[in-house]
């Protein structure tokens, strides 16, 4: 290998890594690198310029080499992956020709799905571009994408099922079942074994008459107040009491 040669491949090697690790991450964002993508990848080494003085052996190992680091953790993947993409300079023509690869390496195989275009979009935002630049607006999912119509299960028999009669034959709408009739035991009375005192309030117990007064007892009414004809008793008048007053002082 030449001088010149040599100058030149040290110069590239950061556009070399950006290159691998950006198609890395695109390749990988749906979960399964295809040949489509590697051929694709492959071809592009071909008619390149810059990576013409790289050998193609050597582009192709450090594209699998970040391919199995995203394999082992994503994020730890994604971030080595994305301190390469940032060795070339942003807005630049490399810049630009990275993302365009990433692109191309997308859709070899005919099916550039959402997952690969945001990967594609986050690069842009790392290398200071517009996604609408590059059309990486995202799309319905094609119907491969969709899962399977899974089969209705079989219908199952009510008699397969242990549940109560009430429930398998449900009353029909707007009417309202009607409830049994009570049997005859339900119809006799309970036996009240409550006590008569609490069943009706007790009785006052009734007052004995009273005896009447004896004739000769104190308590009896006099004659005179009995009948209202007979006078009232002759009340004696008081005898004058000496008082030692003088009889010319009694009267005037």
């Amino acid at each position: 290998m030449g001088l010149f040669s040599k100058v030149q491949r040290a110069r590239r090697k950061g556009f070399m890594e950006a290159v691998t690790a950006a198609c890395a991450m695109v390749a990988f964002a749906d979960g399964i690198v295809r040949p489509e993508e590697t051929a694709k990848l492959i071809e592009y080494i071909r008619i390149d310029e810059a990576l013409q003085v790289f050998d193609p052996g050597d582009v192709i190992g450090a594209f699998e080499h970040y391919v199995d680091v995203l394999g082992f953790d994503f994020n730890i993947g994604r971030e080595k992956a994305f301190t390469a993409v940032s060795q070339v300079a942003p807005r630049s023509d490399e810049a630009k020709l990275v993302v365009l690869i990433a692109c191309a390496v997308g859709g070899a195989d005919e099916d550039f799905n959402n997952d690969q275009r945001l990967m594609v979009r986050q690069i842009c935002s790392r290398l200071g571009f517009d996604p609408r630049e590059f059309d990486l607006n995202l799309r319905a999912p094609s119907p491969r994408a969709l899962p399977a119509i899974r089969p209705s299960p079989g219908r199952i028999s009510r008699a397969s099922v242990n549940i109560p009669d009430w429930m398998r034959h449900p009353p029909a709408p707007g009417r309202r079942p009607l409830p049994p009739k009570p049997s005859a035991e339900r119809r006799q009375k309970p036996t009240d074994h409550t006590p008569d005192w609490m069943r009706r309030p007790p009785q006052a117990p009734k007052k004995a008459p009273s005896p009447p007064p004896e004739s000769g007892s104190d308590d009896a009414m006099p004659e005179w107040m009995k009948t209202t004809g007979n006078p009232k008793p002759h009340k004696e008048p008081r005898k004058a009491v000496n008082t030692g007053i003088p009889d010319w002082m009694k009267k005037a």
